[in-house]
C-alpha cells in the first residue's frame, strides 16, 4: 500500500527541500551580504585584537585568531572572530 501526502500551499515555505521531493521556497541572494559581513568583520577586529591580550584567553585560541587576523586560512580563528562579530 502506497500513501501520498498532499502538502498545503501555505505550508510549502516551511519545507526542507529534498532530492526528488517538493521544492521549497525560492532562494533570493542578498547581493550586499558579503559587503555587510566585511564591514562587521572590520568593526570587530579591534575587539578580537583586545581579546588576544586578555589573561583568560586560551593560548591555542589566541594563536588561531592571530593567524586568521594576519590573513592565514585558519577555521578556528575565523570562527572565533565570527563569534565576536555576532556578539559585538
Amino acid at each position: 500500500m502506497v500513501e501520498t501526502v498532499s502538502v498545503l500551499v501555505e505550508w510549502r515555505e516551511h519545507i526542507h527541500p529534498r532530492r526528488g521531493g517538493v521544492a521549497g521556497p525560492r532562494v533570493v541572494v542578498d547581493e550586499g551580504a558579503a559587503l555587510k559581513a566585511r564591514e562587521w568583520e572590520r568593526a570587530a577586529r579591534p575587539i578580537a585584537e583586545e581579546m588576544l591580550g586578555h589573561e583568560r584567553t586560551v593560548p591555542e585560541l589566541g594563536r588561531a585568531v592571530r593567524a586568521w587576523l594576519d590573513g592565514e586560512p585558519d577555521p578556528v580563528g575565523a570562527a572565533a572572530v565570527a563569534a565576536v562579530v555576532v556578539r559585538h
